[in-house]
């Protein structure tokens, strides 16, 4: 799979390239109790630059190289682990969902999450393309945020 994989911060986003990388499997047992989702579309933010600069508060906790760039995304599930009998353990999303999020290592043309680490992750509505759900993250929230003012204080 195709994939925007630092393995050092560059300098400039214009030395962000494609790496091909091996595509996530439910056949791997690391895997076989994740979600497996083929992006379909990610939006792109200044905080992507940071990350890939070395330059957002968050490099020393968690995007030191090597790793995947990206972070808002939407997609399709493409593997969930089947269930047991308990209602409880049913999983949130089933083969074929359009899902929509943020997770670290989103450039990438899949994806493997564990199913407790979900948060951040919602299916798409209805009357929503993919592309307009990959544009609700921190992209779509903070350029809403710009309509808006507060009102004086009395």
């Amino acid at each position: 799979m195709q994939a925007i994989h630092l393995t050092k911060f560059v300098h400039s986003p214009s030395e962000l390239h494609l790496s091909t990388l091996p595509k996530p499997s439910p056949n791997d047992p690391q895997q076989a109790n994740n979600i497996i989702i083929r992006i379909t579309h990610v939006s792109p933010t200044h905080v992507d630059v940071l990350y890939a600069q070395g330059k957002h508060q968050n490099n020393r906790r968690h995007a030191k190289p090597p790793f995947i760039l990206g972070m808002e995304f939407a997609g399709i599930v493409i593997h969930s682990p089947t269930s047991s009998s308990s209602s409880s353990d049913a999983p949130l999303f089933a083969k074929g969902d359009r899902v929509y999020g943020a997770r670290f290592g989103a450039f990438t043309e899949y994806i493997s999450v564990r199913q407790d680490s979900l948060a951040g992750i919602r299916k798409v509505p209805a009357r929503w393309s993919n592309a307009q759900a990959c544009a609700v993250g921190a992209s779509g929230a903070t350029s809403l945020g710009c309509f808006f003012s507060r009102p004086a204080s009395p």
